[in-house]
């Protein structure tokens, strides 16, 4: 198999010191290829044109955003370079290709033909006989409906997504203005140009197969692997100490999270200067993220209250090691978020065995396991309630703790091994190792018929590996087949190129019967 793998947003955000939870889905991706016996190359858009990337260059950016985003790393400025060559390249001039040309002579349908360079076309077209996937994780990008159709063309393509989270459709008044729109296209590629669309929870998928179902769109497999929890997130953990700055005083809730609307700080900010109002005297509450967009109400809060003055504190910019060590020494994690398509902050602090009070939605149900505190997210009332009694009573906080002890850390090992079984079965006719002997499905079959298995003695495992291997032998059948391609273009040339797996050679077979 080879993989085709996006890494447009990447380029993008060579410069974010931290990544974003998209981010992280992106480069442990991108970082799998590269380190595991996968034959990988590395695409990425600009001005809506697929270009493939240079190895080296490619191997860089994977190699040094890996290392400052998920081993706490420090940055590099090689990656500026690495933009300027590729996505900052306004020059960048793409390859013309004759496979191109001859597609858009022949198609008169397709006015232009012009999404994707030359010389990824070049590669596909040499990789053309091996099993090709072309993987997006990131969102970025998804739409560029001419190239998948070059994809298909070419070489065949499988065409995998991985889809977050469909909140900008279904809650449009929590994103930038047509950001939904926007979003609904990508959604709507992703159905209908899909060989394989990955997501990241139930919920997820269950919003996901809706959307479908009301847009009369059939999808083809969906399938969820929950996000994996950093294996070096878990060392820091083991290595962070409670007397590590940044140390805060006293006892306090932290909330770790970018401040934006459906964050619902507001719930929060409320429920803290309520009981102040109310001469009570809250631990504090530690807000960790930067301030987002459309959040003048929560900045005037922050900036402005007076009964919040002591109460609060925000922090940003701090690095995975400093979170830990914040989250590790609080009483409780809070996330009262009006919708989410997963949580990793949420499975993050129950692996530092902290007590979560969030907000009672599915995608929390899912990755809290349902071990969590749930309360609605507009019930002030409750969370203050709560929030008192986790911070006045110990045993109380320890018997949420011991609740975890059940719990199930989702892990990237698991989720590649399953990223691994879904991309087998977009080519099903691969052939096994079978005692030392590479067998097709048909070979298969009849040695066991040979060996006297009647079909009720053949047990599950055997009728798997039956039913899931198919692929000719190239190398013992290369010269069948093509002797037999041979002998059908000299009779028939007309149906040669008509009945051809390649598009291209369907559409010269078309032209001929037209002449």
């Amino acid at each position: 198999m080879i993989v085709y793998y996006d890494v447009t947003r990447l380029i993008a955000r060579h410069s974010a010191p931290t990544p974003t939870g998209i981010d992280r889905v992106d480069i442990n991706y991108a970082n799998y290829f590269l380190k595991n016996e996968v034959k990988v190359r590395f695409v990425y858009q600009n001005g809506g044109v697929f270009f493939l990337m240079p190895a080296l260059l490619a191997n860089q950016l994977v190699g040094d955003l890996y290392y400052r985003w998920i081993q706490c790393g420090c940055y590099e400025d090689s990656l500026s370079s690495i933009y300027k060559a590729t996505l900052g390249n306004v020059r960048l001039v793409k390859v013309k290709n004759d496979m191109i040309r001859l597609m858009k002579y022949f198609h008169s349908k397709i006015e232009s033909i012009e999404s994707v360079d030359g010389l990824l076309v070049d590669s596909l077209i040499l990789d053309r006989l091996d099993d090709v996937v072309y993987i997006n994780t990131s969102h970025h990008g998804v739409g560029n409906l001419e190239a998948y159709y070059v994809f298909k063309a070419v070489a065949n393509v499988k065409i995998v997504f991985y889809l977050h989270d469909l909140i900008p459709i279904d809650f449009p008044e929590y994103v930038r203005p047509g950001d939904d729109r926007a979003h609904a296209k990508r959604v709507v590629a992703m159905a209908e140009y899909g060989d394989l669309v990955l997501v990241n929870s139930k919920y997820t998928k269950e919003r996901f197969l809706d959307f479908c179902k009301q847009r009369d769109i059939l999808v083809g497999n969906v399938q969820e692997l929950m996000i994996g929890v950093e294996s070096t997130f878990l060392q820091l953990v083991e290595s962070v100490h409670s007397n590590e700055e940044p140390a805060l005083d006293g006892d306090y809730f932290v909330y770790v999270s970018t401040v934006e609307p459906r964050k619902n700080h507001m719930l929060l900010l409320e429920s803290w200067r309520s009981m102040r109002q109310k001469g009570l005297s809250p631990p504090k509450l530690v807000i960790l993220g930067k301030r987002g967009w459309n959040v003048d109400h929560v900045s005037d809060f922050l900036d402005r209250s007076p009964l919040l003055k002591g109460y609060v504190v925000e922090l940003s910019g701090v690095s995975d090691r400093q979170m830990v060590s914040i989250v590790k020494n609080s009483i409780g994690f809070l996330f009262p978020s009006f919708v989410e398509g997963w949580g990793m902050p949420l499975v993050e602090a129950i692996s530092l065995n902290k007590p979560v009070v969030c907000s009672d939605i599915p995608a929390f149900q899912e990755s809290g396991q349902g071990l969590c505190v749930y309360i609605d997210s507009t019930d002030a009332t409750a969370w203050q309630r709560e929030c008192m009694k986790i911070y006045a009573d110990v045993d109380y906080r320890e018997s949420l703790v011991k609740n975890y002890s059940s719990y199930k850390l989702p892990s990237w090992t698991s989720h590649f091994n399953g990223m691994e079984k879904w991309l087998a079965v977009l080519f099903p006719d691969q052939s096994v190792v079978v005692k030392g002997l590479e067998l097709s499905s048909s070979e298969l079959k009849s040695k066991f018929i040979a060996e006297g298995f009647s079909g009720s003695r053949v047990n599950a495992t055997t009728k798997i590996i039956i039913g899931s291997l198919s692929r000719k032998n190239k190398n013992n059948r290369k010269s069948v087949v093509f002797n037999k391609k041979v002998k059908k273009f000299k009779s028939d040339p007309v149906a040669f190129f008509s009945d051809s797996r390649y598009l291209v050679f369907r559409l010269v077979g078309r032209a001929l019967r037209r002449m």
